[in-house]
């Protein structure tokens, strides 16, 4: 164990201080300019992150609103799709009626053509019984 003196020796040997506490007020000034720049450091580290997280918070509601707005037009979609399928479905009749006009159209179609190839068959006979 060492016992210290009134001469500021410690077990016979002379305590020596450093040189940060010979300075005194020079460490004070020092540890106080330290934490002011990194209170400075922390304060600009946190406007960082702070500024990072309105950004963020910006984005996330223009993506909400485009969502949204993406959402009301493909309801929009929906429903003028709906719509012209109730047309079209109105419209089924008439257009089942013009596909059997159609279809009488061209069966009377055939038929003229078998009556003018007839027509003409019995022609060339009639000419050739007047020739005789």
């Amino acid at each position: 164990m060492s016992v210290m003196t009134e001469e500021g020796q410690v077990g016979g040997q002379q305590e020596q201080e450093s040189p940060a506490l010979e300075t005194g007020n020079g460490s004070k000034e020092l540890c106080q300019d330290m934490f002011v720049k990194l209170t400075d450091y922390l304060n600009g580290e946190l406007a960082v992150t702070v500024e990072e997280y309105q950004l963020l918070l910006k984005l996330n509601q223009m993506t909400t609103m485009k969502y949204e707005e993406m959402t009301n037009f493909a309801s929009r979609l929906q429903q003028s799709s709906q719509t012209l399928n109730e047309k079209f479905t109105s419209m089924q009749p008439y257009c089942d009626h013009i596909d059997q006009v159609e279809a009488s159209v061209t069966a009377l179609e055939q038929t003229a053509y078998r009556l003018d190839a007839y027509c003409k068959r019995l022609e060339m006979k009639f000419r050739e019984m007047e020739k005789h």
